[in-house]
């Protein structure tokens, strides 16, 4: 008996690509691979010139890394939390021990930006967490006004876009 996945059968020839080896790390082939997979990334997010770290983990482990590596150097992040991954930050940051502030936004409700900007002002954050999509509740923020608040405020943005990545706007 075969066994298919939805949404049908798999092309013998996608399935014969499976069973070949990979690239070992080590390689040129592999390295060409990579920075190829850069170029077309840093494409897809219009970020000429940026760089790509790639990470072989989850969501939450890439967003641990970030907190591990770059946040737990600042003094305080300021968090959006609209639902459970926003408050996956906090639990990052208080692990941390990095001071955070969070911004709560009600359940799959958009952010009053105008509150957030005076919530930015009064915090002096040195980073801004969010998520683009909180896949918990579906909402989808605007980066655009996000990045402004922290453009104004001179506040490093860090954005977890995992589950917005090619279905939704993001221009770097």
């Amino acid at each position: 008996m075969k066994s298919y996945v939805f949404p049908g059968n798999i092309e013998e020839r996608i399935l014969r690509i499976a069973g070949e080896s990979f690239p070992y790390m080590r390689t040129a082939l592999f390295s060409e691979i990579v920075k190829d997979s850069e170029r077309m990334l840093l494409e897809l997010i219009h970020c000429p010139g940026g760089r790509v770290i790639f990470y072989t983990a989850s969501g939450t482990g890439a967003m641990d890394a970030v907190v591990t590596n770059y946040v737990s150097l600042k003094k305080k992040a300021f968090i959006i939390a609209g639902g459970s991954f926003g408050y996956r930050w906090k639990s990052l940051c208080e692990y941390y021990q990095v001071q955070n502030e969070v911004f709560e936004v009600p359940f799959a409700r958009d952010i009053d930006y105008a509150q957030l900007e005076n919530a930015v002002a009064a915090s002096r954050p040195d980073v801004f967490l969010c998520q683009h999509h909180e896949t918990s509740t579906g909402q989808l923020f605007d980066l655009k006004k996000i990045s402004a608040i922290c453009r104004k405020h001179n506040v490093s943005l860090v954005v977890d876009a995992i589950s917005s990545f090619l279905s939704d706007d993001l221009d770097m």
